[in-house]
């Protein structure tokens, strides 16, 4: 399966997704990141980028940066990364603590709030919550950590176009 995210001048779709080693549950081991011209359909491989969780990319709004959240194995330890497309090193801008995985970031419209969640295993299944950080125009943390909403399962995250609220994926309760 491969999840895609469109820059936002449109000439380019990053693409994430499994190369024909596998996969195990939960996690896309082995992941690429891709860039694809929607001009010319040229594909140019960003890199390889273990995730965790739903997979999700976001560009930042000037189009140079690509957001992803790394495996155990992304540059020397699990978080949300900043991916510069022109090339170069995957930039850590959220790490976790503990036990705990971090998956699904969402930029706002404006590039200076980053969502993502924060997730622990635990015997009943994954409990996530939902984590704000404040982001200076270089995607570097300029704030502590806000959490939003605790108690969600693994999911997506979109931010509304005017930056105020962020939306989520809930289980329906049991009956």
């Amino acid at each position: 399966n491969w999840v895609g995210a469109w820059s936002p001048d449109g000439r380019q779709i990053a693409m994430l997704g499994e190369e024909p080693q596998g996969s195990t549950i939960g996690a896309c081991v082995n992941c690429v990141i891709s860039l694809i011209s929607t001009v010319s359909g040229a594909r140019r491989k960003l890199g390889s980028f273990p995730v965790f969780g739903a997979p999700q990319l976001a560009w930042s709004p000037d189009g140079k940066w690509i957001v992803a959240a790394g495996g155990p194995s992304a540059a020397g330890g699990s978080g949300i990364f900043v991916i510069p497309v022109d090339g170069g090193e995957p930039r850590r801008v959220a790490l976790p603590k503990g036990q705990q995985r971090l998956g699904s970031p969402a930029l706002a419209r404006d590039g200076h709030r980053l969502a993502y969640m924060t997730c622990m295993a635990t015997s009943g299944g994954p409990n996530c919550a939902v984590d704000v950080v404040e982001l200076d125009d270089r995607l570097q943390p300029v704030s502590s950590t806000r959490r939003l909403v605790a108690g969600v399962v693994p999911g997506g995250l979109v931010w509304s176009p005017d930056g105020a609220s962020v939306l989520y994926t809930m289980s329906p309760a049991p009956e």
